[in-house]
């Protein structure tokens, strides 16, 4: 490695602090820095490095996708896709970058297999080419040798600095990391300094540096916080959903088409139980054609232990259940649950809060989410009628004409049972009325008459809103306790039987009463209002529809649902092992000595291959090595006077003469000598073995 000695270490001792791995930094650092010390070094070509840098490339595919799937990184991406207010946005942005940094603190990991090939290898640097594969197929066509490349790296610093990344990916807000950093850095530029400047100089203008980095961190920090709280609401987008369900604004009124919306919103598989109705909010105060929730105090809902599982109504049983899919506000937003919902399971969200309307609001959901409400007929989270004396009011305003409906009808009578006046009421709206999205005009015959006089006494068309509405308040006229109810119809089938769309022209508005000591929902809205609000699908619709259904499916996967993530994990590791494999086993690797590290470096000299070697180190096993500045030739006679017989001095001056040939001929060997040279020396070898055995 090319950095100062301990460098690495002591930066891999500084990553594992302020990371929290402390361990795996003193392992590291022990394995790249034991590199100056460990005498013994692989040979490795250009291809072996090739495959480790694969290696890595593995791995940091493999890191992300790990770091966004188990950090919650996929339901941020998920999220920031389906909200629609700058606060939402911004959450989801936060837990994408939570799962990033996650991300950026493995890099010393990640990239530790290239640097310790290097740093056990007998080369100071690596060839530019082994990082891109464009740069591979261009070495190839080119055939350059290796001694004639010139973008060769050393990838200390490089890694010193992906050390310091990661550090600084922990996040940790305190001045130690600025100081230990900016003492590494000198540490790392101090070979790099200008001989011009003397070591006051060059060390009081780091000094200034470092200051100015300190406090100009401090000021983009400050002017963060300004843009942050910079009320920029052209970014927050158009529609925003109301989540703390105070009030809801009726289209009572209107005049002209209502917009019908075809972009699915939820979707709704049926396990056991078939609601038509999912409610997220109801109100029981109605003033000037809007509907309000007076205090809707949230209380807290508690988790079980797993974190997932919320109990609304501990003491009830519930046996029926369904799963519902949608895409959640990050930050807080309401859920759509059927009536009479006692239990929500599979809800990783960080809190939960409900009101006495029977508004349910998540905290902190990761985006898309996929939860089951067992439900069942009976008790609800709805306050009693006897906490709110609001239930049975009717408004001045609305009086006259309720009390004519009711007398026309007959609810108003003392000794009719609630279930007569529901069935009256659900009657007389299905007989008489007609569901409209359409409205030409107010058809009113008084100045003073109100848009819902108009719609009882007159018109007898409209929407679901003036159906409910003025079934809540003929209810109140009758004495039975009665809220608005809004939320979302279940009516259209998906290619899966048992999967449901829900879009938002299936937004519903119904009535909910009070009876047995329970509250039931009561839908008066004429049946055909469902034909109504279907038109046919344009061609770009039904181009929504199916990227909807990819989207919804890619969204499953990524949550876990699907076997796929599972597959995926499992063959990561499959393709690691492979390329592990590839890159240990490939080729027969040579360990050599330090001392040949030199060797290593110098142009690769004809005949440093020859056999002859061999007979230099079996005479240097028998006490007879070349001497410093002895010639072969004069070795040569020194050994032919050392005892050896005239059959191998013959045959070692044969060997020798091919050798010089071999090292020094500028037309070296044609392939005869070659094999001479080989079965000479192995010849040799076999006289002298003989002779040493028989001398002993």
């Amino acid at each position: 490695m090319n950095t100062p000695p301990l460098l690495l270490g002591v930066t891999l001792l500084f990553w594992g602090w302020e990371t929290g791995y402390h361990l795996m930094g003193i392992l590291i650092a022990v394995a790249v820095e034991g590199s100056r010390w460990v005498k013994a070094r692989w040979e490795l070509s250009d291809e072996d490095f090739n495959r480790t840098w694969n290696l890595c490339a593995v791995l940091f595919m493999g890191g992300a996708v790990v770091a966004f799937t188990t950090n919650d990184g996929s339901g941020a991406v998920t999220g920031f896709l389906s909200a629609n207010s700058f606060s939402a946005r911004s959450q989801s942005l936060n837990k994408a970058a939570q799962a990033a940094l996650i991300f950026f603190q493995w890099l010393p990991f990640i990239f530790l297999p290239f640097v310790l090939a290097q740093a056990y290898s007998g080369r100071e640097k690596v060839d530019v080419a082994t990082f891109s594969w464009f740069l591979r197929r261009k070495r190839v066509r080119e055939k350059r040798p290796a001694h004639e490349r010139t973008l060769m790296v050393n990838v200390g610093y490089p890694y010193f600095g992906v050390c310091i990344v990661a550090a600084s990916a922990a996040n940790v807000q305190n001045a130690g990391f600025y100081i230990g950093m900016c003492v590494l850095l000198a540490w790392a530029i101090w070979r790099q300094r200008s001989p011009r400047f003397s070591i006051a100089m060059w060390g009081c203008l780091l000094a200034v540096a470092g200051a100015m980095g300190f406090y100009g961190h401090i000021g983009l920090h400050r002017l963060q916080g300004v843009v942050e709280n910079f009320n920029v609401q052209w970014l927050a987008g158009d529609g925003q959903r109301n989540t703390d369900r105070r009030e809801s604004s009726t289209s009572m009124g209107r005049i002209g088409r209502l917009k019908l919306s075809r972009k699915i919103v939820l979707r709704v598989e049926l396990e056991r139980g078939a609601p038509t109705l999912l409610r997220d909010s109801s109100f029981n105060n109605y003033a000037r054609e809007t509907w309000l929730a007076p205090k809707p105090t949230f209380s807290q809902v508690v988790s079980e232990a797993n974190a997932t599982t919320w109990t609304l109504l501990p003491e009830k049983r519930a046996e029926d259940s369904v799963k519902i899919y949608a895409s959640l506000n990050s930050q807080v937003d309401v859920l759509a649950l059927p009536s009479g919902t006692a239990q929500i399971e599979n809800l990783p969200i960080g809190d939960m809060g409900r009101n006495r309307f029977g508004v349910v609001r998540a905290y902190q959901a990761p985006g898309f989410v996929q939860y089951r409400a067992k439900f069942g007929p009976g008790e609800t989270i709805d306050s009693s009628p006897e906490d709110d004396p609001g239930d049975l009011n009717v408004p001045t305003a609305e009086r006259p004409a309720v009390e004519q409906i009711a007398r026309e009808l007959g609810i108003s009578e003392h000794g009719k049972s609630v279930q007569e006046t529901v069935k009256i009421l659900d009657d007389f709206f299905q007989k008489n009325f007609e569901y409209s999205t359409w409205l030409k005009t107010n058809f009113k015959t008084h100045a003073n008459q109100t848009t819902l006089a108009s719609f009882l006494l007159n018109r007898r068309s409209g929407h679901c809103e003036y159906f409910a509405t003025a079934t809540v308040l003929l209810l109140r006229q009758a004495g039975i306790p009665a809220r608005y109810a809004n939320g979302y119809s279940v009516q259209e089938r998906s290619s899966d039987p048992k999967l449901y769309i829900v879009r938002q022209r299936h937004a519903h508005a119904w009535a909910i009463y009070f009876a047995d000591g329970t509250w039931h929902d009561l839908d008066t809205t004429p049946a055909s209002w469902a034909q109504v609000e279907s038109p046919k699908a344009s061609i770009f619709e039904r181009f929504s529809d199916w990227w909807s259904e990819r989207w919804f499916a890619f969204n499953k996967w990524w949550a876990g649902e699907s076997n796929f993530q599972k597959y995926l994990v499992w063959g990561l590791a499959v393709l690691l092992v492979v390329m592990v494999i590839k890159l240990f086993f490939g080729k027969r690797w040579t360990r050599i000595l330090q001392e040949q590290k030199l060797r290593l470096a110098q142009p690769a000299w004809p005949g440093l291959d020859s056999e002859f070697y061999l007979v230099e180190k079996r005479l240097a096993e028998l006490g007879l090595e070349r001497q410093p500045g002895e010639t072969f030739s004069a070795w040569i006679r020194r050994v032919e006077a050392a005892q050896m017989t005239n059959i191998a001095a013959r045959q070692l001056e044969a060997v020798l003469r091919l050798h010089y040939r071999y090292r020094f001929d500028p037309n070296g060997l044609n392939a005869e000598d070659r094999t001479a040279l080989k079965a000479g020396v192995q010849e040799w070898l076999e006289i002298t073995e003989v002779e040493t055995v028989h001398n002993r």
